[in-house]
């Protein structure tokens, strides 16, 4: 359920990687910074809004998507979005914003702040793309 939003997140990386590449020569630093779980610190998933949202999808789902998908397959989405969401690893955007401030300060910043990635995450998302796609499929689908 995360396809389009992945797909702008590594579309924006790939574009700031290639900036710097083109600024260098004029010495412009192009930094990334790529916080990890702080849904709940920004408020970008309000659950009031979030309920209605699901709601509404449910209510004007199409018969045809309700027949190729089935409403079991929707509500294990659903159930999956919830608890990733309250997985969210920081209430507390302060790593984030500190990132951000060494990003515009320093002289020589790093090209990329993970902030509140684990080593896990980065292993599962950045190299999941590596391993064998039969056995990611049978990890990652259900």
């Amino acid at each position: 359920m995360a396809g389009a939003y992945s797909m702008t997140k590594a579309a924006v990386e790939f574009f700031s990687d290639a900036l710097r590449h083109e600024m260098h020569k004029w010495g412009v630093n192009v930094v990334i910074v790529e916080p990890a779980s702080f849904a709940t610190a920004t408020g970008i998933v309000v659950e009031k809004v979030y309920n209605k949202y699901m709601e509404d999808l449910r209510n004007n789902m199409e018969e045809a998507v309700k027949g190729d998908y089935g409403m079991e397959y929707f509500d294990l989405k659903v159930k999956q979005l919830s608890a990733m969401i309250d997985n969210c690893h920081s209430k507390d955007p302060s790593p984030v914003v500190a990132a951000m401030v060494d990003a515009v300060t320093l002289t020589t910043p790093s090209h990329r702040y993970l902030v509140g990635s684990s080593f896990e995450d980065y292993v599962t998302w950045m190299w999941l793309g590596y391993f064998p796609t039969r056995w990611t499929d049978s990890t990652v689908l259900t």
